[in-house]
């Protein structure tokens, strides 16, 4: 196994949990998509390649949790973004054992965070989307259409009217695959 395309091909439709669904062209990248074998699991994961091979991006989206899957589609990678001392570089991660680390793991542990969606008019207004399992660092993805003026001036009010808000665990809609835990723990025993 010598490149992205075939260990995200062997980890996941090789796991069972996922199915290989398409290959598309975008730009100067494939998009290989990847449906959740199971009917009522709506999970998908794209994964971005450049021509040269590197890995430009890593989506996994659910209508459940529309705030993360849009910070997904913001965000793609440099050469050093698992690097622990470089960073940035290129565009694209490179076929190397540091980064095939971490996407195992990620693959293994599943996601950690959550998505707090905040609901006005019955509509979903605003996600706070926390990748890691302090809640420190998030990111606000606005889905509420106002006017520039309305936006600046919520930036300084604390005071924002919310009908409700619903709080959703990323692990719920990527806990990891099964068969890559099941494979570590024989290896440990």
């Amino acid at each position: 196994m010598g490149d992205w395309s075939t260990f995200f091909k062997t980890r996941l439709a090789g796991s069972g949990q996922f199915i290989f669904d398409h290959e598309a062209r975008h730009g100067e990248t494939n998009i290989l998509t990847f449906k959740n074998s199971a009917r009522d699991n709506l999970t998908t994961i794209q994964i971005g390649l450049l021509d040269n091979g590197d890995l430009i991006t890593f989506e996994i989206h659910n209508p459940l949790t529309p705030g993360f899957s849009e910070q997904q589609r913001r965000e793609y990678f440099y050469k050093y973004s698992f690097h622990p001392t470089e960073s940035y570089g290129d565009p694209g991660l490179e076929f190397i054992q540091l980064n095939i680390d971490h996407f195992d793991k990620l693959l293994r542990e599943g996601l950690a965070g959550k998505e707090i969606q905040y609901y006005k008019d019955g509509q979903l207004a605003r996600s706070d989307v926390f990748q890691n399992r302090d809640d420190v660092f998030f990111t606000t993805i606005q889905f509420e259409k106002k006017k520039l003026l309305k936006r600046l001036l919520s930036t300084f009010s604390s005071k924002e009217e919310f009908d409700f808000k619903k709080e959703i665990e990323l692990r719920e809609i990527f806990h990891g695959i099964n068969s890559l835990k099941q494979r570590t723990l024989t290896l440990e025993q």
